[in-house]
């Protein structure tokens, strides 16, 4: 995760962040995300010898989260309601 609330620098609003995963040896795709003032940044970097086509990968994980999104809210499943009470438990302790 990112900031949540909105940046600025030298009295200037930072519009957004995108992340930069370097390509390490062996690898032909990194995929890197992060939050920021409520909006999600997805930076795609390939070795375009390896996959030519990126633009339809970002493309793809575009329209992906746009239908997320798009879902209606749902209520926690009840294991998750109770990590998240063991995790906030854990935090006052």
């Amino acid at each position: 995760p990112g900031p949540s609330e909105p940046l600025s620098l030298i009295g200037r609003k930072l519009e957004a962040i995108w992340p930069a995963v370097p390509l390490v040896d062996g690898h032909a795709l990194s995929i890197g995300a992060i939050s920021h003032a409520g909006n999600l940044h997805i930076g795609c970097f390939a070795d375009a010898a390896l996959v030519p086509d990126i633009e339809l990968i970002a493309a793809d994980i575009s329209k992906t989260f746009e239908q997320l999104c798009e879902l209606p809210a749902q209520e926690p499943a009840p294991w998750q309601q109770r990590a998240r009470r063991r995790r906030d438990a854990s935090r006052v302790a």
